[in-house]
């Protein structure tokens, strides 16, 4: 039987316009020590559509970061896969990080399996890969035996979750952390009051929110909300970043589209949390209700500026405890909260 080897290079097929899912799937394969030690360069493998329609530019400076050397390497586009060779070359050491694509993998596959025999050194190979959710990883060893046949092993791993809100961020024109400076006693007491409060006014005025919050009129009263939803999503010990009036751009430049959310958070189980804060004075409680789930609508329906599982999103309206007791707490896959409800919504997401 061949000694066994440790994954020394990445393989990997960046995934189209989705830099945050590749550079994801390249830290998870360096999460462990072993790996970490022993992994020296990744080998970038795409085609001209891919190149096209995404940011390398913002890919290549991500990687730098991870201190790999890199390697990049043209291969044919999709409907040339079958008539047109891909010039990738196994190596002893190389661990393929699972693409996007099945075909890809199917094409590596065959030819490690094929070429085994023939190329000399070769004794194993790896293939890493991260489930939906981010907190599973698989590795999986072929190793070589003297027969030229493959003996494969499977191993099993929980992932801490381990990102940075920015390389989220290839289409966003601006963003901010929060501002707001409170202790946490202060800022338990002013949600909790809201909780019980049958006069918004009195309780705006009692905790001086306007001030606190650097809020410049009653009118603006809806930033005041934003800044204390943020304090509580960051004072969280579950929640791992956060980024506040986070403004996307069109990809379509002639469009000079804009759009702004209030609130996007990375929960450590890897879920991205999309935050949008409306505060409601529920004056009127039919009309409150209607514009309650106006926003709830809006939240369903948007397309997010992300490329990633579905699994991974939880969409998040913030509001008066007025205007939500007047709503379910989920509708279709939206959470409606007050200020005092987010500790326990972000504990139901673990």
């Amino acid at each position: 039987m061949s000694s066994q080897t440790l994954p020394e290079r990445l393989i990997i097929f960046p995934s189209i316009g989705n830099n945050p899912l590749t550079i994801t799937s390249i830290m998870n394969a360096l999460h462990f020590e072993g790996q970490q030690k022993s992994i020296k360069s990744v080998l970038l493998l795409y085609d001209s559509n891919v190149e096209k329609k995404s940011n390398f530019t913002h890919l290549r400076n991500m990687l730098k970061d991870t201190k790999l050397q890199i390697e990049e390497l043209k291969i044919p586009i999709i409907n040339d896969m079958f008539s047109q060779k891909m010039n990738y070359v196994p190596k002893d050491g190389d661990c393929i990080v699972v693409p996007g694509l099945p075909l890809h993998l199917g094409m590596v596959l065959e030819l490690i399996c094929s070429e085994i025999s023939s190329i000399v050194g070769i004794n194993s190979i790896y293939i890493c890969f991260t489930k939906p959710q981010g907190n599973i990883i698989e590795w999986f060893r072929l190793d070589r035996q003297d027969n030229n046949t493959l003996k494969i092993e499977r191993h099993e791993h929980k992932l801490p979750f381990k990102s940075s809100i920015e390389w989220y961020f290839e289409s966003v024109q601006s963003h901010g952390k929060p501002s707001l400076s409170i202790d946490e006693i202060s800022l338990q007491s002013i949600i909790e009051s809201e909780s019980r409060t049958s006069n918004l006014e009195n309780w705006l005025d009692e905790h001086n929110i306007l001030e606190l919050t650097k809020t410049k009129s009653i009118s603006d009263v809806g930033f005041a909300l934003e800044k204390l939803a943020a304090a509580c999503f960051m004072r969280n010990r579950s929640i791992h970043d956060v980024s506040v009036n986070v403004e996307f751009g069109s990809e379509r430049r002639e469009l000079n589209v804009r759009r702004e959310e209030d609130i996007i958070a990375i929960h450590k189980n890897g879920n991205l949390l999309y935050v949008s804060c409306k505060f409601a004075w529920c004056k009127n409680k039919q009309s409150c209700e209607t514009r309650t789930m106006k926003e709830v609508h809006r939240l369903q329906n948007l397309q997010l500026a992300f490329n990633i599982p579905k699994e991974r999103v939880t969409k998040i309206l913030v509001t008066t405890t007025k205007a939500q007791e007047l709503v379910q707490d989920c509708i279709n896959g939206v959470h409606v909260t007050n200020l005092s409800g987010i500790d326990d919504l972000i504990a139901n997401l673990e």
